[in-house]
Parts: C-alpha cells; structure tokens; sequence
C-alpha cells in the first residue's frame, strides 16, 4: 500500500483534540480555572443588558427614610407585625423576610413585640422567615434540638448517592428564628450564601447539608409557598437537579443553582418600609403578589458583588432568585452541560491547530478566530436564548494553546522543507519524477542534453475541460485538476514513467527516461488503461455529488526522443524533445475524430507486443491515418471505454 503523507498530520490533529478534551475535563471545575471563567459569565450579562424581572415579585424596603421615622436600626418588631398586617390586609399571595431574626426579646416591650410580630405571621398563614448556617470547624458540644431546624423544613423527599452528598456544603452550625417565630411561620429556608473565588455571588445555594439532613433555601422555600405546593413536591436528585412540582430545576454537583441577574440594584418595583405603613402603597400593587421584606439601609444590610452591581443587597438578590424559579429563568449549567464543553475544547482544538498549520506565522491568530467566534457566538446565543452557561474560559484556552502548538510545528516542517529545498535546489529544480529526482541527487551539475534515445511518449488531456471550468467555482476547478493530476501520477508511476509535466488540464508523461526501461511500451499502454478505468470510477463519484462527468484523451507513440535540460543561465527544466512528442500529442487530438479513448502507434502495438507483459486486452488495429503536419500516413490503434477488461498478457484484437 502506498504510503499517505496526510496520515502523520491527522494523527496529529486527532491527538491534539484528545489532550485537548482531557485537559478540559480535568480543569472545567479547578478554582483557579473558574476564577478565569466568572468574568466571561459577567461579560454575556453586560453585553446583553439588563432584561425585567417577571410581575409577581415586589420589595418592601427597610430604607433610610423608614428607619428615619421608625427611630433607626433594628425596625421595632411591633412596626414589622404592622407591615405583615398591611401585607396580609391587601391579600399579598406570600410574605418573605430577608431578615435574620437570629434573637429573642431581652425586655418586657421587646417580648410583647416579639408577640406581636409572631402572631401577626400566624394569622398571615403565608410567612417564610429565613435562617442561617454556619461554616466552619465541627462544634465540640453535641447539639441540642434547638439548635436544629424545625421539623418541616428539610427536603422529605430527595435522591442520593454515597458519592453525590459528598460534595454538598455542609454546615457546622445554625443561627435560628426565635422558636415563637418558627412556629408561626409557613415554613423556614436558609439563607446562606457560597461565593465564588473571586468574592463574587453567581449562584444559590439550594440545598445545605447538616446532620445528616438536607435543608433547601429560603428562596425554594417561598417558591413552594407561592405556588400552595405541600411538602412533598419540594424534591431534588442530589448533584441532578432541584424540583418544584412540575418544574424542574438543572444544577451542579454542589447543587448550586446558576442565577440569571436582570440588573443592577433597583430591577423590581419596590416600596418603602414607611409608605407601607402609612397607607400610601395601594392594596392593587400588593395583591397576589410574593412580597420581599429586606433591608437597604447602609449599615444594616449584607451586599454581594454581581455582574451588575458592585454592592447589591441581599433583599434585591432574593428577590432575583425567587423571580427566577418562579419564572422558570435561572441559568442552566447541569454536569452533562460540561460534556459540550468539553467537546467545544477537543473539536476547537483540532480546527485551530488544522488552521495554524497551513497559515504564515503572522497570520496565527486568525487559527484561533472561526473556532474561537464560532464557540464564543454559540455561547452568548444559548446564554441570551436559553439560559445556558457555557464555558468559554477553558474552549478558548485550549484553543489557543493549539494554534500556538500548530504555529510550532509548521514553524519547524517549514524549517525541514527549506533545509530539504536548499539542499536539492542545486540538482533538482522542478523535476517531478521520482526516477529522474532519484538519478539527479546525487550529482552537482544538471543533467545536459545527451542525444537521442528510445522512449515511449504519453499525452493526457481532459477533454472539453473549458466548458467544465465555465460552469464550476474555481476552487472547485482547482479541486477537479487536482484530483486528475493526482491519477495521473498513480498510472504513471505505478508502471515505473516519469512524468515529464503538467500542462494545464493535461501531462506529458515517458517511459524509457532518463535510463532504458524494459518493457516500456507496455507499461505506457498499461498505465493508459489503468488511468481510463481511474477516471471512469471517478467519475462515478462525481456525478453522484452532481458534478459533471469527465473524460481523458490519451494518446501514445514509441520512438526516439532527445533528453535532457533546457533553460536559461538560472532555471532549468527537465524535458523530452523531438518528434516522437509531436506525434503523440498529435495521437492525442486525434481521439475525438476517432471517437476513441486512446490512440496509440502501430510501432508502439509492436514495441508492446515484443514485451513479456503483451498488449492489454481491448485495443483495436484502425487502420492508417494521416496526422497534420505529416505526409507519410501513420497506422495506429484505439481502445475505446466499452472494452475496459484488461486481462494481463492477453492478445489484442485485430
């Protein structure tokens, strides 16, 4: 089997993309490598601009002027049972407190307050009040049913595996509702947050783990509230997905859910505190909705770094993540995601690194520029569209990193070829043929004209190759002559000739050249034949693809030919002069009047037949013809597509 020099570089690809894709799988989650990903993620929200929150979210704020009027932080709680009573009046569907109520009243006022404040939730019967968890060290104390959460509030029903709980966060500790508040209340979530590396809060911590017990966060908590699901139909398959009744939420392997942020600070509609209280926020824009309780006083309020906000506070985030559940509007980055990733890196990898090959060394970043814009154009597309997280971070990295490799190795090909081409230049020029490159190696001078000697000429043409360039692109032209001129060279070499050039849609070709040949108007007639049925098969293939057919013109003479070098003082050429070329070609455009395939000499039949390898079957004695430019009439033989058998040594046909 011939040797193919495009496998070693393809091997080379595909090994490219495979490091390319294990490095990808091995990095997508290292800390490091999200602390590269999290600006993209910020780069996507700000290139889409912020988008409004759905309509069933409103925020009743603890601001400055409220605490003002109310005598300062904290808001008396009895001031908080009024709020809930308005709340409740107007038919708010569900009542959320971003507040931690982490302790009870000290004082008789501060006790009849706490009374006040967790009767009011009571009758509310709509209440979701948060908690918190603590990180960090075990306790050394055993736990006390009081420092666990109520009954009700972890997940009843969930799916896990051994290996799945692992990577949950798990806490050490909790800071908790007075009891009297957690009772009344609807139900309880945890408001802890997991930042990312870089300090920023891109995701929701759905779920906590905690003595052996799984806890869901205050936002599923009044997602549930709100849609009147009952306990039960909060359920999750741990490191899969979280579910609320029908809805179905994808997140990680630590069950984090990606939030989808519509802006900055100030997205939701939004009432003070003391508006509230004084009757100044009309019944109509309470009704039926989830309404946040929280705080933006300045020294009151936890805030967290978005890609909107430097200093969001937490009421305006619970209030995005609450609208995104129950708008079905979170960011998708589930763990069968990665594998997208994952193949964006193998396939980006190998285009990139296919490109830098076959670009100048200047022109390597354009090897990265279709991968990397196509993947990073996917990735803002599914982001926009569907909400989908895809990495670009590790693709883009990856993709990099082969082009730069594909720039090394054409770098240090191009450095073998022209040490290669230094070093033949002297002797080779543009010889084509493997015998003549073969003979000329070694020596230091051309090879100069030496007379005559006897050959076997073989003129190749496509015929009405015009016409098939006037109605194709060029590089699909191109694509056809390559394709004919590689054949060519396949029938030629394969019966030892040499291929003399290439002329346009065409080639001269010789047997006998530069050293005699044994048999080698045999070999000339076979390689004719062996070309036909080439082009015939071909052809197949490219009427199927609805290109045009095409067919080859051959035509063959056997007799003395002059050899050698012709050109100026600096550039040679390697050729076969006389006028055994001249009949040849001449044999050549004689074929369309004979309606023949090939044409070959009477003295090239009987060179042929002289030959251990005989004639090959399917050549046909025409007769005498007279060639232009000639007198003497020139009996030849033809071979035309219908008698395509060649059987060996088998005896022609007269």
């Amino acid at each position: 089997m011939r040797s193919q020099p495009w496998r070693p570089q393809r091997l080379t690809a595909a090994a490219v993309g495979f490091l390319a894709a294990l490095l990808a799988f091995l990095l997508l989650d290292a800390p490091m490598i999200q602390r590269l990903e999290a600006p993209t993620l910020d780069w996507r929200f700000q290139l889409r601009g912020p988008i409004a929150p759905g309509p069933d979210v409103i925020l009743i704020l603890i601001d400055e002027p409220s605490l003002e009027a109310l005598g300062g932080w904290p808001p008396s709680r009895f001031d908080l049972a009024r709020a809930v009573e308005r709340l409740t009046s107007a038919e708010a569907r569900l009542i959320v407190f971003d507040l931690l109520f982490a302790t009870g009243g000290g004082t008789d006022e501060e006790e009849r307050a706490d009374a006040a404040l967790a009767e009011a939730i009571a009758r509310a019967g709509n209440v979701t009040l948060g908690y918190a968890f603590t990180f960090g060290p075990q306790m050394l104390a055993r736990l006390e049913a009081s420092d666990l959460p109520p009954d009700g509030t972890a997940l009843q029903r969930y799916r896990r595996s051994p290996q799945a709980i692992g990577p949950l966060p798990h806490a050490s500790g909790t800071l908790l509702p007075p009891r009297s508040f957690s009772e009344a209340a609807a139900t309880l979530g945890h408001m802890s947050v997991l930042l990312a590396p870089d300090g920023a809060l891109r995701s929701e911590a759905t779920v906590v783990a905690f003595e052996g017990t799984l806890y869901p966060s205050l936002t599923l908590q009044a997602a549930r509230q709100f849609h009147r699901l009952p306990r039960s139909d909060l359920t999750a398959e741990v490191g899969q997905s979280i579910s609320l009744g029908d809805l179905r939420f994808e997140v990680d392997r630590r069950m984090r859910l990606p939030v989808n942020f519509y802006g900055p600070a100030g997205s939701f509609p939004s009432y003070s505190l003391i508006d509230l209280l004084n009757g100044a926020v009309p019944d109509s824009e309470l009704r039926g909705k989830a309404v946040i309780v929280g705080s933006t006083a300045a020294a009151a309020v936890p805030v967290f770094v978005t890609p909107y906000d430097s200093a969001l506070p937490s009421v305006a985030y619970t209030a995005t993540v609450l609208d995104n559940l129950l708008q079905g509007r979170s960011l998708v980055r589930p763990e069968w995601l990665h594998g997208l990733d994952i193949l964006a890196a193998g396939l980006g990898a190998v285009l990139a690194y296919g490109a830098a090959r076959r670009l100048h060394p200047l022109a390597v970043p354009l090897a990265l520029l279709v991968p990397g814009t196509l993947w990073t154009g996917l990735a803002y597309l599914a982001f926009v569209r569907w909400q989908y997280w895809l990495a670009l971070a590790v693709p883009l990295g990856l993709m990099a990193l082969a082009a730069g490799f594909g720039a090394l190795m054409r770098s240090r090909a191009e450095q073998r070829r022209r040490e290669a081409v230094a070093r033949e230049r002297r002797n080779l020029s543009r010889y084509f043929s493997p015998a003549v490159a073969e003979r000329l190696a070694a020596k230091n001078e051309p090879y100069s004209l030496t007379g005559q000697q006897s050959a076997t000429v073989v003129f190749f043409d496509i015929i009405g190759f015009t016409a098939v360039c006037e109605s194709l692109p060029s590089a699909q032209t191109i694509e056809l002559l390559r394709g004919f001129h590689s054949r060519v060279e396949r029938a030629v070499f394969g019966q030892g000739g040499t291929l003399d050039k290439y002329l346009g849609d065409g080639a001269l070709a010789v047997f006998g050249v530069p050293d005699p040949l044994p048999g080698e108007a045999a070999r000339a007639l076979a390689a004719a034949v062996d070309l036909q049925a080439s082009i015939s098969a071909w052809s197949d293939e490219l009427a199927a693809e609805g290109l045009p057919r095409l067919k080859t013109a051959i035509g063959i003479h056997h007799g003395p030919v002059i050899v050698g070098d012709i050109g100026g003082e600096s550039r040679f050429e390697f050729t076969v002069l006389g006028d055994s070329v001249n009949v040849a070609s001449r044999l050549e455009g004689l074929t369309r009047q004979l309606q023949a395939a090939i044409v070959a000499s009477e003295t090239t039949i009987q060179r042929a037949g002289e030959a251990a390898g005989g004639i090959p079957f399917g050549f046909h004695r025409h007769g005498e013809v007279t060639l232009r430019g000639r007198e003497t009439p020139l009996a030849v033989w033809v071979w035309r597509p219908a008698d395509q058998s060649r059987l060996g040594s088998a005896q022609a046909a007269v």
